[in-house]
């Protein structure tokens, strides 16, 4: 990971002058020296991934993975207070130097006896760096040697370019990318012949909310109407579920409508009663009088939580869709459905919860009427369709791979071998594009064959060549998204960019322009040609398949994106990383209390959103490595009392 400070080469530059003239050749040489380790141990890192990828069950690499991550991670954490350091000092000598230009009341002394009681900590960290710059090399040096004499003969070459590590693409490639999106689920939807199963469960759910019998197919009185929808193992059943929510006659029959995607760990019933609570119009609307957007109620309260549920839902005809739901049988989720749908008890005659779940066991148990089962196609048509219309979708655009009966044939071989589900197609083909002759992609087929004979499944296959194909940057990127968002989330493409920027993924290549301006705001400049960057990672990861353009703005410019719940599961199996969880904090709670914050001063990225409190707390002031903190819809009394004047944040 590159920090903020070593964006560009020119502040990179600008901090190592800094550090050697405020704290001698041995501060500087120690900087320099932080950022070499900090380089190599990515390159080993991302080797052990590919290598743990390849075997789960290698206790050694998968120990050796987790002490290269942690090293990793803590010379970044070093690194970076370092480059606080200097960006702090360069910030008061440029402050000392406007108030000099305009004659403040300062002597030189005075000055030059500011500046130096200013960085102490500096000096400190001067003698205490040279003990943990040994350890840190050490234990790089260790397990190089490791990995040498463990594959002394197939050393894994990672993709670990510095630069701009993207696929060349056009200014309206990404806008091409969302209307093959929408084309692949328009296609699905006419090759699964939807259109008959939207209007057969349609009519099956007004019917039963007109003339609701109140008995389950137990034969017990009930007051709501469950539907399960049971999956097909080629495609999820979340397209049909939207088509349904959307319909306008469904619109019109019920008096709200809530989408909630189930958690992936277990059936966590307040969460969803959160989301059915923030969904509501009239805490939509409660937000928009208060404070131009503020709370309106503690959403971390349990007990407050239920009172507002009951308060949304009395007396309303309500469809809930429950999307992805989680085996029964598993940690007591069991339970767990059955408080939840005590809870929704409370809604009037006709309110229905439609379940999509691929269990069909569990279908009958939640259930007040049979499941309603998809009817499969034993054909690979929709996913050869799939791989087809992405593998050679710019057609004759120059770069790109162009549909001959040769790579037609091998493209049928990777479909049976790799594609199970239509994510998995995506992304293949996605990939392929980009491989222009027979050669490349008989590599690939060999590689999906070895992997399948090793026991890999076809989605880990696939997922593992196409991840392998990224440089590091991009790989960086992709992991945050699998490990920090929950499943089917939709972020807007600036905010993603923004905390990717925070955590100090976005790579710059050398040749890029320094600064040179003659002064002026160096952070307006970083801000600008980093979001450019940004841009073009996430234009990469389109291409790639990763991610998916839900939405665009009124300039036909990517506005949302999301990431296929089956890709984002598989993918954050085999990329499982603590560190960048512990670097993010996207939900904390509203009885936040100074101390407690202080027990996370590695995050990177903080939000306290819907926060209720009379002031903020005066310790986020002492999280040295945060870039990006949220404040949105909170109510704080005393908002203009943030503690960042005089506190240890440089740059946010």
């Amino acid at each position: 990971m590159r920090d903020y400070a070593t964006v560009k080469t020119g502040m990179r530059d600008l901090i190592c002058t800094t550090l050697g003239r405020r704290g001698g050749r041995g501060v500087q040489k120690k900087y320099e020296k932080l950022q070499d380790i900090v380089n190599e141990s990515r390159v080993i890192l991302m080797d052990l991934q590919w290598r743990r990828m390849l075997d789960g069950n290698d206790d050694e690499v998968r120990k050796w993975f987790d002490k290269i991550e942690a090293l990793h991670s803590e010379a970044d954490d070093v690194f970076d207070e370092l480059s606080y350091e200097a960006m702090r000092i360069i910030q008061m000598e440029e402050k000392e130097e406007i108030q000099k230009y305009y004659c403040m009341s300062m002597t030189t002394t005075t000055r030059k006896v500011r500046i130096i009681n200013s960085f102490p900590s500096l000096l400190f960290r001067h003698r205490m760096l040279s003990g943990k710059i040994k350890d840190f090399q050490d234990v790089v040096d260790e397990l190089k040697s490791k990995l040498k004499l463990k594959f002394p003969d197939n050393h894994h070459q990672v993709n670990d370019e510095i630069g701009h590590p993207l696929i060349n693409s056009s200014a309206h490639d990404t806008d091409y990318a969302f209307q093959v999106y929408r084309r692949d689920e328009e296609e699905t939807e006419k090759v699964f012949e939807w259109g008959k199963e939207k209007t057969e469960i349609v009519n099956k759910l007004l019917l039963m909310a007109d003339h609701h019998p109140n008995i389950n197919i137990n034969g017990e009185e009930e007051t709501l109407c469950v539907i399960p929808i049971v999956e097909w193992e080629y495609v999820n059943t979340e397209r049909l579920a939207k088509l349904i929510f959307d319909d306008e006659s469904i619109k019109s029959h019920f008096d709200l409508r809530f989408w909630v995607n189930v958690p992936e760990i277990f059936l966590d019933v307040k969460r969803i009663v959160k989301e059915i609570v923030e969904q509501s119009p009239s805490r939509s609307r409660r937000r928009s009088t208060i404070m131009g957007g503020g709370g309106g109620g503690d959403l971390t309260n349990w007990n407050n939580l239920q009172q507002m549920l009951e308060e949304i839902l009395s007396g309303k005809r309500f469809l809930l869709v429950l999307s992805d739901m989680l085996p029964l049988s598993e940690k007591n989720n069991k339970e767990r459905w059955d408080n939840l749908i005590t809870l929704l008890r409370v809604g009037s005659k006709g309110s229905t919860i439609i379940v999509t779940t691929p269990y069909f066991a569990d279908a009958l148990k939640m259930g007040t009427i049979l499941p309603h089962i998809l009817r499969g196609r034993s054909s690979l048509e929709p996913l050869w369709a799939v791989f087809r219309r992405n593998a050679f979708a710019f057609g004759s655009r120059e770069g790109g791979a162009v549909e001959t009966p040769d790579l037609v044939r091998i493209g049928l071989e990777l479909v049976k071998f790799g594609s199970v589900n239509m994510w998995v197609s995506r992304i293949l083909g996605a990939m392929m594009h980009f491989k222009t002759n027979i050669e490349e992609w008989t590599t690939v087929l060999n590689t999906m064959k070895t992997l399948s004979s090793s026991g890999h499944s076809p989605q880990e296959s696939t997922l593992m060549i196409c991840h392998n194909e990224m440089e590091s940057p991009l790989k960086l990127c992709f992991a945050y998204c699998c490990s920090v968002f929950r499943r089917d989330f939709i972020i807007e493409k600036k905010k993603l960019i923004q905390l990717w920027m925070a955590q100090g993924f976005l790579e710059q290549s050398s040749s890029s322009s320094s600064i040179n301006n003659g002064g002026g705001d160096h952070d307006d400049v970083i801000l600008m040609e980093e979001e450019d960057i940004g841009n073009a990672y996430f234009k990469s990861l389109v291409l790639r398949s990763f991610l998916q353009v839900v939405k665009m703005d009124d300039k036909d410019q990517p506005l949302e994106c999301r990431m296929d719940s089956g890709l984002r599961f598989h993918a954050s199996i085999i990329l499982e990383s603590l560190i960048m969880e512990q670097r993010t904090s996207l939900d904390f709670h509203n009885n936040i209390s100074p101390g407690e914050l202080l027990k996370f001063k590695r995050l990177r990225v903080l939000e306290l959103k819907h926060v209720s409190k009379d002031e903020l707390p005066s310790s986020i002031g002492e999280l040295m490595h945060l870039r990006y903190l949220d404040l949105s819809h909170g109510l704080f009394k005393e908002f203009y009392l943030l503690p960042f004047p005089n506190s240890t944040i440089c740059k946010l």
